[in-house]
């Protein structure tokens, strides 16, 4: 069978940086919507890579989206955001929340948006990403662009209660403890919750035990170029200056696929493949195989009484970033589409259907695709209006529009 190639970048962007953080330079690529006129304001939807929290590419979307939404008259901001392992969970939500609020100060002139007509949508890690973003209300999020200080740790945990950490491995000895922050409260006004939310196949319950104790992808039998001893030590790295924002995936990088296609792929004309990526992709194949990922997102070695109240306080930290649980606090949420793969077993359909049931018995309006049997990423495929599944992009993009006049529920 022939290898199809990968579909180019979308031309046409410019490239932003919208904070600097330890000396680590955040990005944005930005897409104005196609056919858009001087003077008239366009909807826009800030884009969230996935790629587990440890690869992934805010140079080049999944290819759908930016046919999709351009095409639609949507101008797309793609977000980099800090990694694991230098990054936990909370300072990648704290990137995005400031690529969103830059984008609304910035993006009118640029593109001719409407700050406030946008929606946020990722994939995978960045589907997590994007269902905590949706909740901007709850969140402080800094007023001055290019300033970071992250999320304020004042938060009340009683609406979380308690519940028992089934968690059975000891913490990593290797890991240097480094808290994370937490949970606030803000002005709403600084940065308004988004008109719609789109989900693909993300995490909306990071407290699932399945993520926690049974989630394992089948061993990998040989690294590209990295052993265990070097992974182990690169997982141990909290310096948050060397965090990295972008790390293709090895079968986008030469001797997979030609230098030029690489880079056309990537919407980078001079990218030079380096040993690095190949060991960041070892690095997601050595978390996968030993289940470190998640101990890693949510710092696990600062809370080590694993059955006492370190651990209670461990869950409880987790759902205060899990969108399904900050639901109980919220005052309102945005329309959501959800597309899921029933096959998906990285991240489990039971994720989507429970978040669709929540959602909906608080009365916000929620669309729904379940393609029978397919698995995560299966939307790599869909690529052009004349693939298979494009039908189900329609149904998104029918949904979106629906919605991004502006209906936020709330209870």
């Amino acid at each position: 069978m022939t290898r199809r190639p990968l579909p180019p970048c979308r031309p046409g962007f410019t490239d932003h940086v919208y904070a600097t953080v330890h000396g680590v330079d955040l990005p944005l690529r930005v897409w104005p919507a196609k056919g858009a006129r001087g003077g008239a304001k366009v909807p826009w939807v800030l884009w969230i890579h996935g790629g587990g929290y440890t690869a992934g590419k805010w140079t080049a979307p999944t290819a759908w989206v930016t046919r999709a939404f351009g095409d639609r008259g949507y101008a797309i901001a793609s977000v980099g955001y800090r990694q694991q392992p230098q990054a936990a969970l909370p300072d990648m939500l704290a990137d995005c929340l400031a690529a969103a609020l830059w984008c609304r100060l910035n993006l009118p002139a640029l593109v001719g948006a409407d700050p406030d007509a946008w929606l946020v949508a990722g994939s995978s890690g960045g589907g997590t990403l994007a269902c905590l973003v949706a909740h901007a209300p709850l969140f402080s999020v800094p007023s001055t662009p290019g300033v970071l200080p992250g999320i304020s740790d004042s938060s009340d945990l009683s609406a979380f209660g308690s519940r028992s950490d089934p968690y059975h491995s000891s913490p990593n000895p290797n890991l240097n403890p480094s808290p994370s922050p937490s949970l606030s409260p803000s002005d709403p006004s600084t940065l308004p919750a988004p008109r719609v939310l789109v989900n693909v196949y993300g995490v909306s319950n990071n407290a699932d035990d399945h993520h926690h104790n049974t989630y394992r992808t089948a061993p990998v039998e040989d690294y590209y170029v990295a052993d265990e001893a070097e992974l182990a030590e690169a997982l141990a790295d909290r310096d948050p200056r060397n965090a990295i924002t972008q790390s293709p995936w090895a079968y986008e990088l030469p001797p997979a696929v030609s230098l030029s296609e690489c880079r056309a792929a990537l919407g980078l004309p001079n990218f030079v493949p380096e040993r690095k990526h190949f060991a960041r992709n070892d690095l997601w194949s050595y978390v996968a195989r030993y289940r470190l990922l998640y101990t890693t997102m949510f710092r696990r070695e600062t809370f080590p009484d694993v059955h006492g109240a370190a651990g209670r306080e461990y869950w409880r930290h987790v759902m205060r970033y899990s969108a399904l649980h900050l639901l109980d606090r919220a005052e309102g949420y945005p329309p959501t589409f959800l597309w899921h793969g029933t096959g998906d077993r990285d991240v489990r359909v039971q994720q989507s259907w429970e978040f669709g049931d929540r959602l909906r018995a608080r009365g916000v309006p929620v669309g729904e695709v379940y393609p029978e049997g397919l698995g995560h990423t299966f939307d790599f495929e869909i690529q052009t209006p004349e693939d298979k599944g494009w039908e189900w992009v329609e149904e998104m993009l029918d949904f979106v529009d629906a919605h991004i006049d502006g209906d936020m529920e709330s209870d």
